[in-house]
């Protein structure tokens, strides 16, 4: 499997109709849970949704590239995330000669 960041992995995606009940047991609202198991560690993961529209691939594809990008934040805050971007001016010097890089290929 691979997704549009061209991550691959080698899981095994398979779904499969469930209920969650509610009300005690008086209502329920159907769903479909989509699990990956991974090969080399045999860990699962359940991912519970009600888009039904999905492939079960785009579905975990989906969850795992959000989860990587929630893991990036939560490295990156500690280390500075929130202090890269500025909005201080800085006078640009008009005077500069700037290079152009060269062209490869």
């Amino acid at each position: 499997m691979s997704d549009a960041s061209a991550h691959t992995s080698c899981h095994l995606p398979t779904d499969r109709a469930v209920r969650i009940y509610y009300d005690r047991h008086r209502h329920y609202f159907a769903c479909c849970q989509v699990t990956r198991l991974a090969k080399t560690t045999g860990h699962e993961t359940q991912i519970l949704t009600s888009l039904r529209s999905l492939e079960v691939t785009e579905v975990a594809t989906t969850m795992f590239r959000r989860w990587r990008e929630e893991n990036l934040f939560r490295f990156m805050r500690p280390r500075g995330l929130d202090a890269v971007y500025s909005y201080a001016k800085v006078e640009d010097n008009l005077t500069r000669m700037a290079r152009t890089p060269p062209k490869h290929g």
